[in-house]
């Protein structure tokens, strides 16, 4: 199974092709969904402490940190296929 594997990687540059921007894709998937995560949490921490912001607005920030990073990560995955 793996000798055919290689064999048709090497017989095709575009399944090779294809192969490195599916891995690129899923690699920038991760760390961005990853670093989103993080993004968020961090923006919940510093707006709850903060006594400038209303409690009631730190659900909003979060979501929309987190997912104005998410749209740019899935155009990233979208951009590394063309």
């Amino acid at each position: 199974m793996w000798d055919f594997l290689m064999q048709a990687l090497d017989a095709h540059p575009v399944v090779q092709a294809f192969i490195v921007n599916f891995v690129g894709a899923i690699v920038i998937l991760i760390v961005g969904w990853t670093l989103s995560g993080l993004l968020g949490r961090g923006i919940r921490r510093l707006a709850a402490r903060s006594s400038y912001i209303d409690p009631t607005m730190v659900p909003m920030l979060h979501v929309s940190a987190v997912w104005a990073l998410r749209i740019f990560v899935i155009i990233a995955v979208l951009a590394r296929f063309g």
